[in-house]
């Protein structure tokens, strides 16, 4: 019988990184970066007004005002996450995530795209897409389907450049797979 190990952690104390610290943005920050996602993306700077916005890395991350008492824990326990991802790269060119753009959905009025079913079929298989009037767009637009949001493109000379990673990308039609589910 082969002998097991008896060090069964999963990671070893030179595998973990120093949790960065939260660090909610000052009252000017917050104007920023309210005031990017009203111009970028149309949101109502009101509605965004009623959340907290914290910094961890390059990361902007959005949380209630009633979990913001959590953070003067922070001395004392080590916080892996609070709230959601809003914005990746944010000091730089900033990408909404996908979380965030579903989570704002109905709340985005501006540099979307309502992608065809055709246009879906193409880029869930791995493809770009084609757009006559991608100037008129800034940096990442939210992909929308049916008015749903389903992910970010980036638009790069009239293309939306699909980003799904390859491991992710349909294999089969999807009319083949409601056949499928059909029988």
């Amino acid at each position: 019988m082969a002998s097991q190990s008896k060090d069964r952690r999963v990671f070893h104390s030179q595998d973990y990184q120093e949790i960065k610290e939260y660090e909610e943005l000052n009252g000017k920050q917050k104007k920023i970066f309210i005031k990017y996602l009203s111009e970028v993306y149309g949101i109502d700077q009101t509605f965004m007004c009623e959340f907290v916005f914290l910094k961890r890395g390059k990361d902007i991350w959005i949380t209630t005002k009633a979990t913001k008492n959590i953070l003067g824990f922070s001395r004392s326990l080590k916080i892996n996450s609070i709230g959601m991802r809003a914005i990746r790269n944010a000091f730089d060119v900033p990408k909404i995530t996908t979380n965030f753009a579903i989570l704002l959905n109905n709340k985005i009025t501006k540099n979307y795209y309502n992608i065809t079913e055709k246009e879906l079929e193409n880029y869930t298989h791995g493809y770009d897409i084609d757009i006559t009037d991608g100037q008129k767009y800034k940096n990442y637009l939210i992909l929308k389907y049916n008015n749903d949001v389903f992910g970010v493109g980036v638009i790069i000379e009239n293309k939306i450049k699909n980003q799904i990673p390859k491991g992710r990308v349909l294999k089969n039609s999807l009319t083949e797979i409601e056949d499928v589910d059909d029988d």
